[in-house]
């Protein structure tokens, strides 16, 4: 590309990124409620706040049971929330706040993978791929959780290649203690021998813990469904049946849904072509452990030798593989994959740092986030403007799950060839 050409060709990227962005903070303003309106402010609003319990905006009956919906993370987080005096102006804090939030992530994934590549980096395909990226900005529309869990995992990543072992373990249990799933980043640290970010994650628990009894009891915590979310769909493999419905009725396959997670699109799937689910699910789940237990073995028995540059990209797309995994395999909808928006600009910044030409790894990657993206103009818009409604039509197709196969292959396949030698410079 011309030298010329270039600076133009960033600036015409980056204005459209700032369209993007101003047209999402505009239909924030007139999008006020999501599911995130079901888990906020909790039941302790109604004897710490009256005013806002008995708002006429906050009349939705999950919200206000005795039990919470998520874990101790987000009620901790999401405490002070409670002394505003309608939902509506929570939802116009959140917008504010989630917007300039994103921004941030953009900016924390440019500064760490610079790190991580040894190089200078170009800002504007990160911030591009960071503020188009559709589930990440629904997450923002919604006001949900799912963008400080985000920047959570891109902060995880950058303590990870600083080596800050306390923070990472801190940070990771705050990851753990919203849903529970990313549990199994315990099992990875003891691989890792990384001993101080497990104490870090036993005290950011019991600091989240006991700030949550603190502040509004661990009574409500103990009918949490999410736990049973994981161990459903493991223990439901028997027949397409149980494993479609699930014993967790959060588990169970609605066909007009908006879940995005592996085992909703192959229960979909099911519907028009005669294959087993779960046979497949079970498939794909050995098949990512046994390509992330070979490729973790390859690198351990090189683990004294290894290049700075590779233990930098083997940390970030290990945790890059835990996100993905935790956010898709279990129980998704559609803005659970706005963390994936952290493995993708790993990806990007990897294959654009490649000294050697990869035009087919980057049509994979384009191809996985056009798939997960899909509305990189605003969905009501491009519906009018082919006449048919565009956002049925995405699910039924199933175009998330192909994107978040692209992803995961890409990932495993990246991880398992990380150079054992010296990194070529790139250029």
């Amino acid at each position: 590309m011309s030298p010329r050409i270039r600076p133009w060709l960033t600036a015409a990227v980056m204005l459209l990124v700032v369209i993007r962005f101003a047209v999402a903070f505009q239909s924030g303003q007139r999008f006020m409620r999501g599911d995130f309106y079901a888990t906020l402010p909790g039941p302790y609003a109604e004897t710490v706040n009256p005013t806002l319990w008995a708002s006429p905006d906050l009349e939705d009956v999950q919200g206000k049971s005795a039990s919470y919906l998520r874990g101790p993370t987000q009620y901790v987080t999401m405490y002070p929330l409670v002394y505003f005096d309608s939902y509506e102006s929570i939802a116009w804090f959140l917008l504010v706040v989630y917007g300039l939030l994103i921004l941030l992530i953009a900016e924390v994934m440019w500064r760490l993978l610079g790190e991580v590549a040894g190089a200078a980096i170009a800002r504007a395909p990160i911030f591009a791929a960071t503020i188009c990226y559709f589930p990440l900005l629904q997450a923002w529309l919604g006001r949900e959780f799912e963008v400080m869990i985000a920047l959570a995992f891109a902060l995880a990543m950058w303590a990870a290649i600083r080596s800050r072992w306390l923070p990472l373990g801190g940070i990771l249990a705050f990851v753990t203690l919203y849903k529970y799933i990313p549990v199994m980043v315990l099992p990875y640290l003891i691989v890792r021998r990384w001993w101080q970010a497990i104490i870090g994650l036993v005290i950011g628990a019991v600091v989240l813990i006991g700030t949550a009894h603190w502040l509004v009891g661990l009574e409500g915590f103990v009918k949490n469904s999410i736990p049973g979310i994981a161990t459903g769909t493991l223990t439901s493999l028997g027949s397409t049946k149980a494993f479609c419905d699930g014993p967790v009725p959060l588990l169970r396959f609605n066909e007009s849904g908006q879940e995005a997670s592996v085992r909703t699109a192959l229960c979909s799937l099911s519907v028009s072509v005669p294959i087993a689910p779960a046979a497949i699910y079970l498939a794909i789940i050995v098949i990512t452990l046994g390509a992330a237990v070979y490729g973790t073995v390859r690198l351990e028995r090189h683990r004294h030798t290894l290049p700075d540059g590779t233990e930098r990209w083997r940390r970030v797309m290990e945790l890059s593989l835990l996100a993905l995994v935790s956010s898709t395999f279990f129980y998704a909808h559609y803005y659970y994959l706005s963390i994936l928006v952290v493995p993708l600009n790993v990806l990007l910044v990897h294959e654009l740092q490649s000294p050697r030409r990869r035009s087919v790894s980057m049509v994979v990657w384009g191809l996985s986030y056009l798939l997960l993206a899909a509305f990189l103009l605003p969905p009501t818009f491009l519906s009018r403007l082919v006449g048919i409604d565009l956002w049925p039509l995405y699910f039924s197709s199933l175009a998330y799950f192909s994107g978040e196969m692209l992803l995961l292959g890409l990932l495993l396949f990246r991880y398992v060839t990380l150079p054992l030698g010296l990194l070529p410079r790139a250029t």
